[in-house]
């Protein structure tokens, strides 16, 4: 049956009139959004190094591999909700705004490390027997949902869904890579490859995008023929 649908050229050309009318909307600029995959998957290769360089020097402190890790976690949030604007980062601040929150999100999932330690020493908060709550994927799920499930009271919330998702996500899958994604109450995976990682990283800004067009905080409509962006007046911010 499925070889006599690849054989089924109206079936072929359907599936395609279906799949470019999905994307194109969505990405009208493709050389921007090709540019910032780009960035993220370098951003991450470049963090990932600089990692691996401190541990090797013996001299370098606890606060310069946090803060290289930590700054890594919020400029690829960041990038990654680039992608999500796409073309609204050439047309206001307010797409700027958006990129600066989804940063502060991504590098707040750190924060767990000290509420779990129960102090702000950097030593104690680096050294926890287990993993502290915020990089608990099952958890970060669940937040998105209830945000989502929010969205009735105030449509901003369903922003702020997908801007935890792509935030907290991101980070956790960089994470992953040394330490594997932790879903309660089923454990965690292994470790995830580098390249197995970055990808999945560009995959969530993509999907993301397409969320964000069909309705997750940004509308279409056609205007004298040409399809338009614009932001809902019932923005986060």
């Amino acid at each position: 049956m499925i070889l006599s649908l690849l054989q089924d050229s109206s079936f072929i050309t359907t599936m395609r009139q279906t799949i470019l009318s999905l994307l194109q909307p969505a990405f009208p600029s493709p050389f921007v959004t090709v540019a910032m995959c780009c960035a993220i998957v370098a951003v991450c290769g470049l963090g990932d190094h600089l990692l691996v360089k401190t541990y090797s020097i013996k001299q370098s402190s606890r606060l310069l591999r946090a803060l290289i890790d930590n700054s890594s976690h919020a400029l690829i949030g960041g990038l990654s909700w680039a992608v999500v604007e796409g073309p609204a980062l050439f047309t206001g601040s307010r797409a700027w705004l958006h990129c600066v929150l989804c940063t502060a999100i991504a590098s707040a999932v750190d924060v767990d490390h000290f509420l779990a330690s129960g102090t702000f020493r950097l030593e104690k908060a680096l050294k926890l027997r287990g993993r502290p709550p915020f990089h608990n994927t099952g958890l970060l799920v669940l937040a998105v949902i209830v945000c989502w499930g929010l969205r009735g009271w105030h449509r901003s919330f369903s922003l702020l869904a997908l801007m935890l998702l792509v935030g907290g996500l991101s980070h956790q899958l960089r994470d992953g890579h040394r330490r594997g994604l932790w879903v309660l109450p089923h454990g965690s995976s292994p470790p995830l490859s580098a390249g197995v990682y970055r990808g999945l990283i560009v995959l969530l800004a993509l999907c993301a995008r397409l969320l964000y067009c069909r309705g997750w905080g940004m509308a279409m409509e056609d205007v004298g023929g040409r399809e338009k962006y614009y932001h809902r007046p019932t923005e986060m911010v």
